[in-house]
């Protein structure tokens, strides 16, 4: 976005609206990397999940800016002026998650003695912890990656896709 910045307001009317905009903005260019993906183009649930990750990845090494703020926006974002939005998106992303994991369920994907609620929180909770994993294996620091004009993770994919199926071994064992 090229706007000089006292011309923000002549295109928002706060920052609210200007934060939501900056959000679907980067949503929308997240999309673009993970869109195609056929989950029946996959033998199971977990190498589906994994290009996702992967295809994931590659948009927060093309586009970190909006990686961190995706990130932030889901994780540590607590201001009152756009917590309505983000508890909106939380429940809209719930409900998708649930219709997929139930769909997963009766493929024989996820154990179905499993609760579809505690699989949805699993899941998401786990995708979040990522960050974390990668903080203590490669003591990577998001934020400061960025402020120094590196990728949002400072590593090669490799390494970085190594952690992941290291995450998506441990949910395996734990769901199906």
């Amino acid at each position: 976005m090229c706007i000089a910045k006292g011309s923000i307001y002549q295109y928002f009317e706060n920052k609210k609206e200007l934060w939501v905009y900056l959000k679907e903005t980067a949503e929308q260019t997240k999309m673009q990397f993970i869109k195609d993906i056929d989950r029946n183009s996959f033998k199971d649930f977990w190498s589906y999940y994994r290009a996702l990750y992967a295809n994931g990845i590659q948009f927060d090494l093309k586009y970190p800016d909006q990686s961190l703020f995706l990130y932030k926006s889901g994780t540590s974002e607590n201001s009152p002026e756009v917590k309505e939005y983000l508890d909106s998106w939380k429940k809209k992303a719930g409900i998708m998650f649930e219709k997929w994991v139930e769909h997963e369920k009766k493929s024989g994907g996820f154990n179905k003695k499993l609760p579809t609620k505690l699989i949805v929180h699993t899941l998401l909770t786990m995708s979040i912890s990522i960050k974390d994993l990668l903080e203590d294996q490669f003591g990577l620091d998001f934020e400061k990656n960025i402020r120094s004009g590196k990728s949002l993770f400072g590593k090669n994919e490799k390494e970085i896709m190594e952690a992941a199926d290291q995450l998506i071994l441990i949910m395996k064992k734990a769901l199906e």
